[in-house]
């Protein structure tokens, strides 16, 4: 009997999900550091989930603007994770020499390990992905420089006998 019972607990939490109980999976504290690059530059992306069920498999950022640009996150302690396990999910992202100037935002969502978005229910929005995002901004470094520092051009007279420009003429 108490098999029973407890296998229909068990049915009853399976089927109402981690939201019922409150336990379900949660995603804070979502960083770019350092938030501001330029080409050629890197940064690290962390993100902590708060996970008691072990739900969450998998964790992508994505770029909103370039939905193509996916780039996983690691909680295994390899690359740039520290600790495996812990909980932050961790990734580098290098910004390509091409890449436009100007902010950006990451979309950092959870996976489930058949790759469907994970659905949380939430105060504001009811079901939805369990997502946070984190903003970088890309610029280049500025080419002006001030008035006073800008240098005199310089002007080489030419070579004797160099016969890429021409010389002046005395004979009218």
């Amino acid at each position: 009997m108490k098999r029973i019972l407890a296998f229909a607990g068990a049915l009853l939490v399976l089927s109402s999900g981690c939201a019922s109980l409150n336990k379900q999976p949660a995603m804070r504290n979502a960083v770019v550091q350092p938030s501001v690059l330029k080409p050629g530059e890197s940064a690290t992306i962390t993100v902590k989930v708060d996970d008691r069920h072990k739900i969450v498999k998998r964790v992508v950022a994505i770029a909103k603007d370039y939905p193509q640009m996916k780039l996983p996150l690691r909680d295994d302690g390899q690359e740039y994770d520290v600790e495996a396990g812990d909980g932050v999910w961790t990734a580098g992202i290098d910004v390509d020499f091409m890449a436009p100037p100007g902010e950006f935002e990451l979309i950092i969502a959870a996976f489930r390990s058949d790759g469907e978005p994970i659905v949380v229910n939430t105060k504001d929005k009811g079901d939805a992905p369990l997502a946070v995002s984190a903003m970088v901004t890309v610029q280049y470094a500025s080419q002006e420089l001030p008035p006073d520092q800008v240098p005199e051009p310089t002007v080489e007279p030419p070579a004797a006998g160099d016969s890429s420009r021409p010389e002046a003429s005395s004979t009218p």
